[in-house]
């Protein structure tokens, strides 16, 4: 084999005739050209055969870096071959590397990367090279993907806030609590919140609860929320107002059917897009559906109308989306 246009890249060259006059013997070339690649050569005699001990194993199936060993192959130029195709992106890398990685990334790369962020360059991977399902929730850490890392349109494509909120806003009067200095414990029994449920609170007898909270259920007729005053046990009324929500700090009902969503962020201008439902009883099957209509808007508010037949109407759900620069 010619080494020069192979993967050894000239380090193995092909045989050539022995000088006829050299200052080392044939025998003794060969000796050191042996050990060089296979260490210091032993042998044995057991039971009148001989047995030839060989450090280097050259059948050994260990690979380095991920490269398969050829049939035959001597151990020298095995490593030369391996590096080589490695340097070059001709070979997968196996395994983990940790430290600065500079430069252009060629080639497949299996395991982990690790370094600083400032140490991995920029990388362009187009979606022909991710593998379906290999992009989870649990390998992207919580707000790494930031609106500079997007596109254009991919930014348009992800709705800025979201709302589910209850507009039959009755209150549930008279239910008792116990307080743990800021921690209050309402008993209300078969009361069909959830955690993280918003709802606004009111009592005559400890005026230092009112106000819109976020609630945890402790079961089935009991929840708790914290204020940030501390006082006496006593009686509440309270509403339910938002379920669940994105980028909204909170709901206004202006009348019946009548509601102001208060958003968190501010939008670009006000040609934002507003789509959503709204449902009269989530318990009953083929229950109406009235039509949500935007009213008016501005950057930080948008207030809607729930309907049914042009008449204004409280639904058990209405929910709302939001979509903008």
């Amino acid at each position: 084999m010619d080494g020069s246009t192979s993967a050894y890249v000239g380090a193995c060259r092909k045989d050539i005739p022995y000088p006829s006059v050299s200052h080392e013997s044939v025998p003794s070339l060969i000796d050191n050209l042996v050990s060089a690649l296979y260490g210091s050569i032993t042998k044995t005699v057991v039971n009148r055969r001989v047995q030839w001990n060989i450090p280097c194993d050259p059948n050994n199936t260990a690979t380095i870096l991920g490269v398969a060993r050829n049939a035959g192959e001597g151990l020298l130029c095995y490593f030369i071959r391996a590096f080589n195709e490695t340097n070059t992106g001709g070979a997968t890398y196996h395994g983990s590397f940790v430290g600065p990685l500079t430069g252009a990334v060629t080639g497949n790369v299996t395991g982990n990367v690790t370094g600083t962020a400032s140490a991995i360059p920029d990388l362009i991977v187009s979606t022909a090279k991710i593998q379906d399902g290999a992009v989870t929730s649990a390998k992207i850490a919580a707000n790494s993907v930031t609106a500079a890392k997007l596109g254009t349109n991919e930014q348009k494509q992800i709705c800025k806030a979201w709302i589910n909120f209850s507009g039959n806003q009755t209150a549930v009067t008279s239910k008792s609590y116990t307080r743990t200095t800021t921690t209050v414990t309402v008993t209300s029994v078969a009361h069909g919140l959830a955690t993280g449920n918003t709802i606004v609170v009111s009592s005559a007898t400890d005026t230092g609860i009112n106000g819109t909270v976020i609630i945890t259920v402790t079961g089935v007729d009991a929840f708790t929320f914290v204020t940030a005053a501390t006082g006496a046990n006593g009686t509440l009324s309270y509403t339910l107002t938002i379920r669940s929500s994105y980028s909204v700090s909170s709901i206004t009902r202006n009348g019946t059917g009548d509601y102001t969503i208060n958003l968190s962020i501010t939008m670009a201008d006000l040609n934002y897009v507003m789509v959503g439902s709204n449902s009269y009883a989530l318990t009953t099957i083929g229950s109406s559906s009235g039509i949500l209509a935007p009213y008016t808007k501005t950057t930080t508010t948008c207030r809607i109308l729930t309907n049914a037949g042009n008449t204004p109407q409280e639904s058990q759900e209405v929910d709302v989306v939001i979509f903008g620069n």
